[in-house]
């Protein structure tokens, strides 16, 4: 009986989560200065990072080159300087993993003017970088439970709930790799 409850759930939250991911923030950068940002985009109202993780290459050795690594503060929820990381002009692969996201990879020139909207996209809850059944899974158990699971609540809202499932079913898929084979961080 909880399986059709919940798929019944899943199926009419997945309209609402395609209407409530169209959040576009207004990020205060003045884009007649050189700025190196990235831009959080379309995501929940409640999704609000403190760090993400980054790993970038230079364009001209991606294959050999060793990439930089560090953990950045997310400002506004929304707002990542680069500033301190990509330090020299050139075109960068970045790569950006986000708490409960997959990795997701862009191209940026530095230095560039304004800033590089990012999507991510939510539903990683055991921070593998697939969203698959296991985080389904997850989200699931721990739906209508009032104990604490900031594993399962993917959206950040402080609650368990049919959105987290439906961001999972939503966004099923694998992220990109780290160009060193290491693994991604768990990061909050």
């Amino acid at each position: 009986m909880r399986t059709i409850v919940v798929t019944l759930l899943v199926v009419g939250a997945g309209l609402l989560a395609i209407l409530l991911l169209n959040r576009q923030l207004a990020i205060n950068i003045n884009s007649s200065q050189s700025t190196n940002h990235l831009a959080l985009m379309n995501l929940p109202a409640s999704y609000c990072p403190s760090q993400i993780e980054l790993a970038a290459l230079g364009q001209k050795a991606i294959t050999s080159q060793t990439p930089i690594s560090a953990i950045l503060s997310v400002n506004h929820c929304a707002d990542i300087d680069l500033g301190s990381v990509l330090t020299k002009p050139g075109s960068y692969q970045l790569i950006i993993k986000a708490p409960w996201s997959l990795a997701v990879s862009y191209s940026i020139s530095v230095p560039t003017k304004g800033s590089l909207p990012v999507t991510l996209r939510l539903g990683d809850a055991n921070n593998d970088n697939v969203i698959d059944e296991q985080d389904q899974k997850i989200i699931s158990d721990h739906l209508f439970v009032q104990a604490p699971a900031d594993k399962a609540d993917v959206d950040g809202d402080g609650l368990v709930s049919v959105m987290d499932l439906s961001l999972a079913k939503l966004n099923q898929g694998v992220g990109v790799k780290r160009p060193d084979g290491q693994n991604w961080q768990e990061i909050k």
